[in-house]
């Protein structure tokens, strides 16, 4: 049986700069993004209630085949921009990326997570805490970041995506004594200071890892340079069927 519609990741970004940057330094940056869980709480109103966002450290990645879904995901007005770079989804798993959970509102699922994650809090903040329950407390949270709604109210299907995430391993935090999440007010106060990027790289090899580069045809040139000798397919949107 086979695994998926497509054997690669794609990531994507809104410039030219950035990609011939993710491309000559072997390495997609780390960045902080704030992640929202109110969806959770439309379906447990009686239960335990997630008050708080929380801002994870993630490079995100799409596993969609190259066909038009791909330009409507890079390109439609919530996309995340036209210069793609697909990995072989063996490295993806081989340095722990990993798809996100797809959660609908009012499903039994929703209303464990909002349970969970609400109703930890209150132990948090007993005035004895019991041995063992911050460490437990920070797994849940950080486990909060391959969580996503199922859709949105504008009726975005977000399950199309078919996202996939990097969150860097519990050990490299305890490692940097960083912190695994952001509260909402640090995430606005290092967005700021435009310090969002965090002190974590996910590197690859180009010669090995990379499968396609996904250009617009007037950035050709810009890129060739880069992969001279190497077998990394160049795809043109108008290859796909989009002028």
């Amino acid at each position: 049986m086979k695994e998926s519609d497509s054997e690669h990741v794609f990531h994507f970004t809104r410039s030219i700069e950035n990609l011939i940057s993710i491309i000559s330094n072997e390495k997609f940056w780390v960045c902080y993004s704030l992640e929202n869980f109110d969806f959770l709480n439309a379906g447990d109103p009686l239960g335990g209630q997630i008050k708080e966002s929380f801002a994870y450290p993630i490079t995100c990645f799409c596993d969609i085949p190259l066909d038009e879904r791909i330009l409507n995901h890079a390109n439609d007005i919530n996309g995340y921009g036209v210069f793609g770079i697909g990995m072989k989804k063996e490295w993806a798993k081989r340095n722990g990326v990993a798809p996100v959970h797809y959660v609908p509102d009012f499903s039994h699922v929703s209303k464990l997570w909002c349970r969970v994650l609400g109703g930890v809090d209150n132990v948090i903040n007993l005035s004895k805490e019991p041995l063992g329950v911050k460490g437990f407390y920070n797994d849940l949270i950080s486990l909060g970041t391959y969580i996503k709604p199922y859709t949105n109210d504008a009726g975005k299907f977000f399950y199309d995506e078919r996202e996939w995430r990097y969150y860097p391993p519990v050990e490299l935090f305890e490692e940097n004594r960083i912190k695994r999440f952001l509260t909402e007010d640090q995430y606005k106060k290092a967005k700021h200071e435009n310090s969002t990027q965090s002190v974590f790289e996910l590197k690859y090899s180009l010669e090995q890892d990379v499968a396609y580069l996904i250009v617009p045809k007037a950035h050709l040139d810009e890129i060739y340079g880069l992969i001279d000798g190497l077998e990394i397919k160049i795809q043109l949107y108008e290859e796909i069927g989009i002028q």
